[in-house]
């Protein structure tokens, strides 16, 4: 079941974060994201936009995942994963 919930973040949290890094790398600058597969692109400009992208998509899929199995959870009454981390990890 939680794989589910996994998939469901992946295949709707990677375009909604894909989607909202554009518009912050547009808002910041005025070229498109640099692409690792260019030649001309330095390493930090990459890196930074690398690092940024990574952080959004990696947020909008957690908010993705947490909020269907809330979801999940208001419908059936129970929560599918684990209700706590691990304290001996």
């Amino acid at each position: 079941m939680s794989r589910l919930f996994t998939l469901i973040g992946i295949l709707v949290g990677t375009p909604i974060g894909s989607r909202v890094f554009d518009a912050v790398w547009g808002s910041v600058e005025e070229a498109e994201p640099p692409d690792p597969a260019h030649n001309k692109v330095g390493w930090p400009k990459m890196l930074f936009s690398a690092a940024v992208k990574g952080a959004i998509v990696g947020v909008s899929r957690a908010v993705v995942n947490h909020s269907t199995r809330r979801a999940f959870s208001g419908v059936t009454g129970s929560w599918p994963g684990a209700e706590r981390p691990d304290p001996r990890v």
